[in-house]
């Protein structure tokens, strides 16, 4: 294990001795201080620490005494140094103060002269160890400076030791606390098994006595069946002729039987009567008979309950065996919390074991190994990379960038973090810090993404320089660093470059790892495809077209080798669109691809009859087209396909291979978008040349209008697989049950017989089409033997639903964008999806089969989607109310600001207004941020803060602190409910929300700014209020993190968090109000113009947002605010960890880790500054 030990880092440069540098002492230029030797005192405590040795109990009292007489001579020259006090006119006892202060003066001169005496004796000794100083420091520091620096170091020894004893008191507690829980459990779980024990007695002594009764009766009935036997031999020859006549109705005897069997005690009512029934031979022989069958039909029924009472012991002792697991669980948990607590004992002592240890060095264990400094923390944060330990990784590379001595390494890795964020312009900002030849070896790849990204023949020449760099005989680090710089080139477009590198990599794949040589391996292949298909187009240019008919169908490959489909769901969606394909009876199909036009054959005579349509007598050459990678082909013009599935995967998470190829003539349905990223300006002007778009979800619809692209509602291409199946219609008694992709709920499916299937597989990847669509065939008749199919996958659940089974489909959340207008069909619902392809696909391929050009072809799409775009278009301006908020804003503001406590200096009606939300877990560090603000603000201002769980002595305490430099008004917000849906960051509270209630709270106010507490006021606040809003509601920053860049993130992911129906409300209601590509922005810093945001009424529409639909505050805002915002500059609000801060006027330190947190970040020194700063002034205590 690593354990983190602080003893050998770098004492804070900005503090001498506790004291702030404006208040330190002068150091003096030399050892030799009025008189007074430092030397043997600054050297000792120095060689303690510049020898590698550890810090022994006698080195360290060592120190402590030499620090202790370093001390006393400074108050000695302090005293020296006094300014004299003059005599004249002073009392006697002044009089007598200043003799004995003389006398004073005069031992300590003695005292002195004797130091120097001893200076001059030691003068050789001084400068040998002078000399020796100078060699192991390598500059002109002070032997006093040294000393001082040991003692610090000392008692941030001693403060990590502290801190690390309360870290065990706290282990210890919670261990204590962990046995009394185990102990509680033992005790729980063994009356439990005392509690199943006695069940399972009484159980088996009831099973006893019931088996016992069913017994008697069993034997009462075999006795009544002997007695009736014998009776029936002595009536013998008279039942003879009964007997002819039960042959003649038996039918009806064995109708009567039957109502006898439904009739337990039949048995006992006929024995009852039986003397009157016998009155007649032929009617007593026939109830007899009937009485026998009764009994034995009694006997098979007692024998079934004794089953069933066997089957329910059996399940009392599944229970029973379920208990005992359960407690083999809690042993095995209990295990586990003792190799915990273990585990955090060795910690812990490793911990101190490492601070006892002065040589600190970074990770210890690289570096012993003989890795330099660098490839050691390189290596270190793309494990942690690696790992998902991306907040440790960024903290290592963080406080390796704050130590003056590891900057430039920290630097380096701060670049690799940013780069895998996705933050490239820091990226780029930090690798120019860096020397080139670090960068180059340590992350070219990254480096030279970071650089095509921002300026492509930048990044393209860096790549050339690179590779000309590159040694003829690269080791197995560089063959990986081609590999992924490849990668790279490819999601930046540069296929041309990609090409060249894996040409370099390919006779170095053996030098990789299997699982990396894999990967590139696919890479190199399907750029070899696309460089044929670049060759094959250079040989037959564009715009050439031989009057052929062609007719693609979609395939998966792709050149990310993890993104290629290993889904056959998706060869489930091909076959789908080819059975609308094989409908054309007289259309004959051929293909260059071998065994494709035999396949399609095969398939269409699996086709129902009742869907041939006759079609033109034409040939049609059949082509193969991968959806995310259509220029891995050249194809000759023209060639008609239909477009559906899900668009689209990128390439290595940057490339969409779209628009597709030339030459293909896309016919676009059951279209579903994933990625808004997707959507570049290339893709949009591609669809809305081949639109309509029939798309396969609603959410698609919305969003693609958004962007101008006529588009409906066509449903999953999937529904309409069953013209190629027979429909099922045989069942079984025992109900077999198909889960696939599914996991069950307990006893979900209890006696049902169940198997598991998954519809995922690496093997997808490397088969041919055709052996594929032969799988996704045998799939689905696999999937026929079952009388019911449960599933999590959408191109399972309506496929099989097309062939007529009984699906439950329940997936991980039926909230997700792909489902809404696909569950909850129905029968008419499904039908109506299912006829609608159909019928669409059957006008639009007659005309492409038919040859048709292609204007003809798409005026008769458009003629065939009228009646659906005019559905759209009116379902879409639908007016949705999402309500409005659970109270009355306005009259809850005015409770508030009666309870408020205003105080400090006087408001002005020119003061710069500023709000501020916070809660008892940020109230210390809230005064820092108001002292960073008005130190540096040049115009008063008036400070709005909204608290909880903060008392009036709180507030008051701050008027005491900051009243003399600003007005303070303070509001209680504890009594502010938002409702207990609220879905905050895990690093935010409730306070947050607060700041939605300002337009109300302060009424007569134009604007605020309002300001996190996590940030630092670098800059004067007067120039951020001087920002024109105009009419626009709010000034904020753009966000810079990926997943919060545009309104729909917000949107979809707060509907994300809902059930189904309301997230589809949500979902539909934001985009009726207006676009939400827009750009979104951070409101951690933010200018609100709250005359705006009261007209429109904000907190009573917007209030509802948090407390009934998932959003947070930011997202509330945003979705407000959409594309009226006016754009702030980075500077404004940089967060360290994702933008470049050199010109921060305010730093924002949003995320989990804080300058107060143990985790380093960047700039937080500057922070703690303020704080030491803050308390300073205050005389408070940290």
């Amino acid at each position: 294990m690593n354990a983190k030990c602080d003893i050998g880092a770098p004492a804070d440069p900005t503090l001498t001795d506790g004291v702030p540098p404006s208040q330190a002492p002068t150091r003096p230029p030399a050892s030799l201080v009025h008189g007074i030797d430092t030397a043997p005192a600054a050297a000792s405590a120095t060689a303690v620490v510049k020898t590698g040795k550890p810090l022994t109990t006698e080195s360290i009292d060592k120190v402590r005494n030499e620090r202790d007489r370093l001390r006393s001579l400074v108050s000695q020259l302090r005293e020296k140094k006094a300014p004299a006090v003059s005599a004249a006119g002073a009392p006697s006892h002044v009089m007598r103060k200043l003799d004995e202060a003389r006398s004073h003066n005069q031992a300590l001169a003695s005292q002195l002269e004797e130091a120097l005496a001893d200076v001059i004796r030691r003068r050789t000794e001084i400068r040998r160890l002078q000399l020796a100083l100078k060699e192991l420091r390598g500059e002109k520091k002070t032997l006093r400076h040294d000393g001082l620096i040991a003692a610090r170091d000392l008692r941030h020894v001693t403060q990590r030791l502290e801190r690390r004893d309360r870290d065990l008191d706290k282990l210890r507690k919670s261990l204590k606390r962990t046995r009394e829980t185990l102990t509680a459990t033992r005790g729980l779980a063994r009356d439990r098994l005392n509690d199943v024990k006695q069940l399972r007695v009484k159980h088996k002594a009831a099973m006893a006595a019931l088996a016992e009764r069913y017994r008697e009766q069993l034997r009462e009935a075999r006795r009544q069946a002997l007695r009736a036997t014998r009776q029936v031999g002595a009536l013998e020859a008279k039942l003879a002729a009964a007997l002819a006549a039960r042959a003649a109705t038996r039918d009806e005897a064995r109708a009567t039987l039957a109502e006898a069997r439904r009739q337990r005690n039949q048995h006992e009512i006929e024995l009852n009567r039986r003397d009157r029934l016998l009155q007649s031979a032929e009617l007593r022989g026939q109830r007899l008979t009937a009485q026998i069958e009764t009994l034995h039909v009694q006997a098979r029924r007692a024998a079934d309950r004794l089953a069933a009472a066997q089957a329910g012991t059996a399940r009392v002792s599944t229970r029973l065996d379920t208990s005992l697991k359960d407690i083999g669980r809690l042993r095995a948990t209990v295990k586990q919390t003792r190799a915990e607590r273990d585990t955090a004992r060795a910690a812990l002592a490793e911990a101190r074991a490492s601070a006892r240890s002065s040589g600190n060095d970074l990770l210890p264990q690289l570096i012993a190994r003989g890795t330099s400094m660098v490839d050691a923390c390189v290596r270190h944060v793309r494990t942690q990379l690696a790992e998902r330990a991306r907040v440790d990784a960024r903290a290592f590379a963080h406080a390796l960038m704050d130590d003056e001595v590891t900057v430039e390494i920290g630097t380096l890795c701060s670049g690799i973090y940013a780069h895998a964020d996705g933050f490239q312009p820091l990226a780029r900002h930090l690798f120019a810090k860096v020397r080139p030849a670090w960068v180059s070896r340590h992350a070219p790849a990254e480096w030279i993404d970071s650089l095509l990204a921002g300026d492509l023949d930048a990044g393209r020449a860096a790549f050339a320089d690179w590779l000309a760099a590159l040694p003829a005989a690269p080791d197995a680090t560089q063959a990986t660093q081609l590999a992924c710089i490849a990668q790279r080139l490819v999601a930046q477009r540069q296929l041309d470059l990609a090409m060249t590198a894996v040409t370099r990599l390919e006779p170095l794949l053996d030098l990789l790892d299997d699982e990396q040589r894999m990967r590139s391996r696919w890479l190199v292949e399907q750029l070899a495809r696309w460089q044929a298909a670049r060759l094959d187009a250079q040989r037959h240019p564009a715009g050439t077209c031989d009057g052929k008919i062609r007719f693609g169908i979609i395939d998966y490959k792709m050149l990310d080798y993890d993104k290629a489909s290993s889904n056959i769901g998706d060869h489930v969606q091909t076959l789908a669109s080819l059975s609308n394909v094989v409908r054309f009876k007289n259309v004959k199909f051929t293909s260059q691809e071998p065994g494709l036009a035999e396949w399609v054959d095969n398939l269409r005579t699996r086709l129902n009859p009742d869907y041939v349509i006759d079609g033109p007598e034409k040939e049609v050459e059949l082509v193969l087209v991968d959806r995310d990678f259509s220029h891995s082909r050249h194809y000759a013009e023209p060639v008609w396909m239909i477009g559906f599935g899900w668009y689209m995967h990128p390439n290595f998470r940057d490339y969409f291979d779209f628009p597709f190829a030339p030459n293909l003539r896309p016919i676009f349905v059951s279209f579903h978008v994933n990625n808004r990223a997707f959507l570049t300006p290339e893709a949009i002007d591609y669809l809305k040349a081949n639109g309509p778009i029939g798309c396969r979800d609603w959410t698609t619809v919305y969003l693609l209008r958004e962007h101008g692209i006529e588009a409906f509602f066509s449903g999953c291409m999937t529904t309409t697989v069953g013209k190629v199946f027979p429909r099922r219609t045989t069942t079984s008694e025992r109900q077999h049950v198909a889960l696939v992709d599914y996991r069950p709920q307990p006893g979900e499916f209890e006696g049902k017989e169940v198997s598991k299937f998954t519809q995922a597989g690496t093997d997808v990847r490397h088969n041919s089409f055709c052996r594929n669509m032969d799988d996704a065939v045998k799939l689905l008749e696999g999937y026929q033997s079952y009388e019911v199919i449960a599933t999590s996958r959408l191109h399972c659940y309506l496929p099989t639903t097309a062939l007529g089974m009984d699906v439950v489909f329940k997936p991980r959340s039926m909230s997700d964008i792909r489902f809404e207008g696909l569950v909850e069909l129905g029968e008419h619902g499904f039908a109506r999806i299912r006829d609608g392809i159909e019928a669409k696909l059957a006008r639009v391929l007659e005309a492409a089969f038919s040859g048709a050009s292609e204007a003809e072809v798409r005026k008769v799409w458009r003629d065939a989607c009228a009646p659906d775009l005019a559905f759209a278009d009116e379902y879409c301006k639908r007016d949705i109310d999402l309500g409005l908020a659970s109270f009355d804003p306005a009259a809850l503001a005015a409770q508030l600001r009666e309870g408020a406590l205003h105080g400090g200096r006087a408001a002005r009606a020119d003061d710069i207004q500023v709000a501020f939300a916070v809660d008892h877990n940020l109230g210390e560090e809230l005064p820092v941020v108001l002292e960073s603000a008005l130190a540096n603000a040049s115009a008063p201002l008036h400070v709005h803060v909204m608290t909880r769980g903060l008392d009036r002595g709180y507030w008051e305490r701050l008027i005491a602190e900051f009243g003399d430099r600003a007005s303070l008004s303070f509001y209680n917000f504890d009594v502010v409910d938002y409702g207990d849906q609220l879905r905050m960051l895990v690093h935010t509270t409730v306070s947050t929300m607060d700041r939605l209630m300002l337009p109300d709270l302060l009424p007569e106010i134009g604007k605020v700014i309002y300001l996190d507490v996590d940030i630092l006021v670098l800059g004067d606040l007067a120039e951020l209020w001087a920002v024109e809003l105009g009419n626009a509601p709010i000034a904020g920053k753009s966000s810079t993190f990926a997943s919060w860049r545009y309104g729909y993130n917000m949107a979809y992911r707060a509907a994300g968090t809902l059930s189904h129906r309301k997230a589809w409300q949500l979902r539909r209601a934001m985009h009726a109000k207006g676009p939400l590509v827009f750009q979104a922005f951070n409101a951690g810093v933010v200018v609100l113009n709250l005359a705006r945001m009261r007209a429109d009424d904000f907190a009573r529409h917007y209030v509802p947002l948090i407390e009934r639909y998932g959003m947070n505050d930011q997202d509330a805002l945003n979705v407000y605010a959409r594309g009226e915002r006016v754009h702030l500059g980075i500077e404004w609000n940089a967060v360290p960890s994702q933008d470049v801060t050199d010109d921060a006027r305010i730093l924002h330190y949003a995320g989990p880790v804080k300058p107060w947190n143990e985790l380093s970040i960047t700039r937080g020194r500057e922070f703690n500054d303020y704080k030491a700063r803050y308390l300073a002034r205050t005389g408070r205590k940290a």
